[in-house]
């Protein structure tokens, strides 16, 4: 029941108050007694459904040629005298044709006013068509009640969810109802929406793909009939479009380097995404191993694999020198001389790679390799020069190192204290060489019988013991001075080399016994004197 009602302090009546309201009430209180009453009530007067005041605060606004009237749907339509003494407070809504009172005292103002009482139902999904299983989100957007009631069209008919979601997982068209229905008035609204779900996409593409070069490639999406179109893009995001006809499930392509290729298989209510990696797998084997041999030595080679996913065939060059299997990743090899060894490494879809290293060979003749020392016999703490062969190879290397001025040089110089080996090792690019030479030291005895001289001699002209001599291997220094039986000088000499030959002042002297003096300074700084005679015979 609806009623649409006015009071006033006018005519010995009252002002309007003290009339109930509901708590979503438009106006709870009077504005000033001069106002309009709107009230909703439960059939059989159960209850008070809506009550409210509504007018001006200022204006007398009445009922002077208005008229009253409400339609089914809960809604009051309302012509009455406001404005009175020229106001323009009573309520209006924006987008009223005039908000203000033009007339200096009443003028007519017109209002509707919805209960909202009728159920309205609506709602609206956000794409009405998809592929099992379709997801279908439903955005309820109908007037309040306190029954809403969903037939999802699959059986489901018990939802009164607001805003359900629902997966349909078969393909089929699907009639959506919902019916909101007010209790009260005993009042139901429908609302209706098709869904049509259409049978998934199903999509195969083709393997990723290893290349080592460029070659045309056939890329292949099946979609078993679920799809009426393809597009093929290098973009994720498909920016570009490569075949030229969407009904193409095959793109026929040559990539130049790694490449990611993207197919969408849709038909108008689906669509699903794959994608094709074509990569370049470039020189992936690497040639190691000693390349530094001297020569007669064997060397092993490794190529390396960076590739597990590719296994190779390997075919070495020259088979000459090939001292194991020609077919493995490792190889032994004795070359002769400096060389470049090859490798050709194939896979099984194609690819081939070819690499190189150079291995280099040196030679040392054992037999030019001499180690020298001058003298090789000398004193304690004497300097001796060290000397090796042959020249001009990499390094020199004497031991052991104490007492050398450098044992790095190829000649060097050694005080020696004991008897000493010394070795001598040369290298030359991997090859390595030794010899050895030995310094002995000697004791140095300044006199006889390393120190002496002979007790006769016969200058006669044989030959044979013609000339005296002075005998000693380590004289550094002497004084040879022979006398005569009177005492007088008849030779003197300070060379071991220069001897008596039995004259004096040119002329041969008689056969006698005559006086000697020797004063030596040996090697070391040792000295000896010595005096006594010799007897020259015929």
């Amino acid at each position: 029941m609806y009623v649409s009602g006015w009071g006033a302090n006018i005519l010995q009546g009252v002002p309007l108050s003290g009339m109930p309201v509901t708590q979503d009430a438009f106006q709870l209180t009077p504005p000033n007694g001069f106002d309009f009453y709107l009230l909703v009530i439960k059939k059989d007067f159960e209850d008070t459904l809506f009550a409210s005041y509504i007018g001006g605060a200022s204006a007398s606004e009445h009922v002077d040629g208005g008229t009253s009237r409400f339609d089914k749907n809960g809604i009051v339509y309302q012509s009455v005298c406001g404005g009175c003494g020229g106001f323009s407070d009573f309520p209006t809504s924006s987008g009223a044709w005039s908000s203000q009172n033009l007339s200096s005292n009443c003028n007519n103002l017109i209002f509707k006013f919805d209960f909202q009482l009728i159920p309205q139902a609506e709602f609206i999904v956000g794409n009405n068509l998809g592929c099992a299983s379709f997801t279908v989100d439903f955005e309820n957007f109908s007037t309040d009640s306190d029954s809403y009631l969903w037939d999802f069209g699959n059986g489901d008919t018990s939802s009164t969810i607001f805003n359900p979601t629902i997966v349909y997982d078969l393909p089929g068209v699907y009639n959506v109802n919902l019916y909101v229905t007010d209790s009260i008035c005993l009042v139901t609204d429908t609302a209706q929406i098709t869904i049509t779900v259409l049978e998934d996409i199903q999509l195969s593409t083709s393997n990723d793909v290893e290349l080592c070069s460029p070659v045309e490639l056939s890329l292949v999406a099946n979609s078993f009939g679920t799809a009426s179109y393809f597009i093929w893009s290098s973009s994720p995001d498909f920016t570009d479009t490569l075949n030229a006809f969407l009904i193409d499930s095959v793109l026929n392509i040559t990539p130049s380097g790694p490449t990611t290729y993207y197919v969408l298989a849709g038909n108008p209510g689906c669509y699903k995404i794959d994608s094709i990696i074509v990569d370049f797998i470039g020189s992936s084997v690497v040639l190691e191993g000693n390349t530094e041999l001297c020569l007669g030595e064997n060397t092993v080679l490794i190529a390396t694999n960076s590739n597990p996913n590719i296994s190779f065939n390997y075919t070495w060059q020259p088979t000459s020198i090939i001292v194991g299997p020609l077919t493995l990743d490792s190889v032994q090899i004795n070359p002769p001389n400096s060389q470049y060894v090859y490798l050709s490494a194939s896979s099984s879809n194609g690819c081939i790679v070819n690499d190189s290293i150079f291995v280099n060979i040196s030679f040392i003749d054992p037999s030019l390799v001499l180690a020298n020392a001058s003298p090789n016999i000398t004193t304690v703490g004497s300097t001796v020069t060290l000397y090796g062969s042959p020249s001009g190879l990499d390094s020199y290397l004497w031991s052991p190192a104490n007492g050398l001025s450098d044992p790095t040089m190829q000649q060097t110089n050694a005080v020696v204290n004991q008897n000493t080996i010394y070795t001598l090792t040369v290298t030359d690019g991997a090859c390595t060489r030794s010899d050895t030479t030995e310094v002995k030291i000697y004791e140095v005895i300044c006199e006889d019988p390393y120190v002496f001289i002979p007790n006769a001699f016969s200058p006669n002209g044989d030959n044979e013991n013609d000339v005296l001599y002075v005998r000693g291997i380590w004289i550094e220094k002497m004084i040879f001075r022979i006398f005569d039986r009177w005492g007088e000088l008849v030779f003197e000499s300070t060379d071991v080399a220069n001897g008596w030959d039995g004259t004096f002042r040119g002329k041969k002297l008689e056969p006698d016994v005559y006086d000697f003096y020797l004063d030596v300074t040996c090697i070391g700084g040792l000295k000896s004197i010595t005096k006594g005679n010799v007897t020259l015979m015929k």
